[in-house]
């Protein structure tokens, strides 16, 4: 139906419909200062063969978020059907399982018997593998591409080291991490949701930063969670945008704290790397407003529970709820208590505080500080069993995070981390936490000055470890730690930033006195590391062998 020469000036377009008036979407618009999604590179096919007559596979040797680019040639009213995959059936089939109701499928009518580009213009898909099917056998197949599309945000950061299945997680959460940004960070590439879920987000915002220049994408992303703030409540969504403000409520309360605490970490991760006081300025009252949502929700110093906690945690008493919990279980299930909502309560009221310590604004961190002292000692008085150092059910995410946010007594700290210290002895080093519980074990593990078991865990291989994420040829990280659901989440990436921090030491930070650090782990398992930082005071690099 495309008429010719209509992008011509000489076209005559009289009989085309004006364009229509809306109702703008805000009283006042901005232009995105995001990178703009571009296609990045282009991959040939790896491998290719014949499904039938007129059908043929291609596999582009790896998983991401792209655009198909399909040379042919055939006659007027042919046509050209392109479906993609993340996973293949034993028979060469497509496997399109983990795309649940999405189609990626896309049809093309030839106007012409001349040369036709096949290609999407206004979407993407997540997919490895792809199919062709065409109408006739007389069309002729002249070039096969896969075009990877996203968020053009440039690499700041490289790490390599002697060890090829490092490596290997490197390239992984790498690629995962850009098939998920898309103008905002999103959940999946493939399939019907493509969201950007504020969990997802925050959990890898640092891995992030040391990797590609997230400045504009995460400034952009931030003023997003500020202006789709809720106007009853104040608070932020459990996604950005959100589709459905009715979606964020359960019983009259909103209850995703766990979630939407993306706002404080990723403004301070934002800080922590670049150093904008200003920034911090812009979003002051709007976290303020944030954050007394739920100040106003506390009884008897807890907040109520929330709805995704330690996601898809695997780490469960016997007999209880499968991997994953929308809504917090009985007082023994481990990951998400009816408690964690607190637990992340004090992780929003710490970044308020330290936004209002560096804005100068004492009077209120002290304000904040005094309300975060009283749902420490809450938790404390209720939920911590000073005689053996347990919190709550204990498992490796609650120990983690009652050191990562200093929740248990200060005199009793190096007791618990023994207790967090046994129950990764007692899994050997396989990580059974969910998403969060992975982006802070690494960190109370430095803190502690454990470094060998940093590595232990990363090189550890079996079921629920991180190498195993990437097993079975997989190249981005799937949803599930069996494998199943979508074959590209960015969510298990976060042990990226220790190669960073622990391997090549190098450790950007500037909420601290001495804001660049390089103190490296020497492993001999190792070999080497070769790292690279792109910073604002010029450019870092560390090798050491």
């Amino acid at each position: 139906l495309e008429q010719t020469g209509w992008k011509l000036p000489s076209f005559d377009d009289s009989e085309w419909s004006q364009a229509v008036i809306v109702r703008a979407p805000a009283e006042r618009l901005e232009a995105c200062i995001a990178p703009p999604e571009r296609i990045i590179r282009v991959n040939e096919p790896v491998n290719t063969w014949k499904l039938g007559e007129t059908e043929y596979g291609y596999d582009f040797g790896e998983n991401g978020a792209a655009m198909p680019y399909v040379v042919v040639r055939g006659n007027k009213g042919d046509t050209v059907c392109l479906r993609h995959a993340e996973y293949l059936n034993e028979d060469g089939t497509l496997n399109r399982e983990s795309e649940n109701k999405a189609e990626c499928t896309d049809t093309f009518i030839l106007a012409n018997d001349q040369p036709t580009v096949c290609r999407v213009r206004f979407t993407w898909h997540g997919y490895r593998y792809m199919t062709v099917t065409l109408s006739s056998p007389m069309v002729e197949i002249l070039d096969v591409r896969m075009q990877i599309v996203h968020s053009d945000v440039k690499p700041i950061g490289t790490f390599r080291c002697g060890k090829p299945e490092f490596n290997t997680l490197q390239e992984g959460y790498l690629r995962s991490l850009l098939a998920c940004l898309q103008g905002v960070p999103v959940d999946c590439p493939q399939r019907d949701e493509r969201k950007a879920w504020l969990g997802d987000a925050h959990v890898v915002s640092e891995m992030a930063q040391y990797n590609f220049d997230m400045e504009a994408l995460y400034r952009s992303f931030l003023e997003d969670m500020n202006i789709s703030r809720s106007d009853d409540c104040g608070c932020v969504s459990f996604l950005c945008p959100c589709y459905n403000i009715e979606a964020t409520v359960e019983d009259g309360e909103r209850s995703s704290i766990d979630w939407n605490m993306a706002y404080p970490i990723i403004l301070m991760e934002h800080y922590k790397r670049h150093g904008d006081l200003s920034l911090l300025r812009h979003h002051y009252e709007p976290l303020k407003a944030h954050t007394a949502y739920y100040i106003g929700l506390r009884k008897d110093g807890l907040i109520p529970y929330c709805w995704f906690g330690d996601w898809l945690t695997s780490d469960y008493p016997e007999g209880d709820v499968g991997m994953v919990a929308f809504k917090a279980g009985p007082d023994n299930h481990r990951q998400n208590p009816p408690y964690a909502a607190t637990l992340f309560f004090c992780t929003t009221l710490r970044h308020l505080i330290d936004v209002a310590t560096l804005l100068g604004e004492h009077e209120e961190a002290a304000y904040y500080t005094a309300i975060r002292k009283e749902s420490v000692k809450v938790l404390q008085d209720n939920y911590y069993h000073a005689e053996t150092g347990v919190f709550g059910g204990g498992g490796q995410f609650l120990q983690a995070y009652a050191l990562h946010e200093s929740i248990v007594p200060t005199e009793d700290r190096e007791k618990v981390f023994a207790g967090l210290v046994a129950v990764l002895e007692e899994k050997e080093y396989h990580l059974i936490c969910g998403i969060i519980g992975t982006r802070v074990i690494f960190d109370v593990l430095d803190a502690f000055d454990r470094r060998d078991l940093i590595y232990r865990i990363l090189d550890t291989k079996g079921y629920l470890t991180p190498q195993n994420l990437l097993s079975d040829g997989r190249t981005t990280l799937p949803e599930w730690p069996n494998g199943i659901g979508s074959g590209c989440h960015c969510m298990w990436g976060s042990p990226g930033s220790v190669f960073y921090k622990v391997f090549a030491g190098v450790t950007v930070d500037r909420l601290r006195k001495v804001p660049i650090s390089i103190r490296p782990y020497f492993e001999k398992g190792l070999g080497f590391v070769n790292c690279t930082q792109q910073l604002p005071e010029g450019e870092l690099l560390m090798a050491w062998k």
